[in-house]
């Protein structure tokens, strides 16, 4: 859906200020979707026994999303200068997952909490999605030399392919966390939680 939006946004902004204007926002809600579905999917293999903690942080991260898209839809938001408060917001937005993590490591220890949600991958992808938005931010390298990125090698460009990078590090986080519930759903432990 973000890749689709993404797709949209960059097909159809040439037609007018106003079709690029929108068209940005689309893009935006897109973000906001990969990043709540990321979030809520480690929140669901993280906390598959501890159903309380999954809807509370769940909430939190819908209430997050609401909040990002009511600025992402603001006129205001969306200016060339706001640029680098837009990349903060959205990563601010995505490292809000470090508080279920923490909260992960206290309640089942470091490790594992680092096989229920594959912090290995996570924090690939974490990285990725960082690097990805500081660059796109700043506009890295196009600010450094102007005028030689423009066809190849532009922030937009590096933003992109980041962000793909950090979907498949997210994928193998999701999958990994996956085989880690299936292989505890008949411990004795959880067995007694359910009874």
């Amino acid at each position: 859906l973000c890749l689709m939006c993404s797709s949209c946004f960059h097909c159809f902004k040439q037609h007018s200020e106003s079709h690029s204007d929108v068209w940005s926002k689309v893009d935006y809600m897109g973000i906001i979707g990969l990043i709540s579905c990321s979030v809520i999917s480690l929140l669901y293999y993280g906390f598959f026994d501890h159903v309380f903690y999954f809807k509370l942080f769940a909430v939190v991260t819908v209430v997050l999303a609401f909040c990002c898209s009511v600025c992402v839809l603001s006129e205001k938001f969306n200016t060339k200068n706001m640029r680098p408060l837009r990349a903060s917001f959205f990563i601010a937005f995505a490292f809000s997952s470090v508080i279920p993590i923490f909260t992960g490591g206290v309640k089942f220890g470091a490790e594992e909490v680092f096989h229920r949600v594959q912090l290995r991958f996570v924090g690939w992808e974490a990285l990725f999605y960082l690097s990805g938005a500081i660059i796109y931010g700043y506009r890295i390298p196009e600010t450094i030399a102007p005028g030689k990125f423009d066809i190849f090698g532009s922030s937009h460009q590096i933003f992109h392919v980041l962000v793909v990078a950090g979907s498949v590090c997210h994928l193998r986080a999701v999958m990994g966390s996956y085989m880690f519930m299936h292989s505890h759903l008949n411990s004795p432990n959880l067995l007694s939680l359910k009874g």
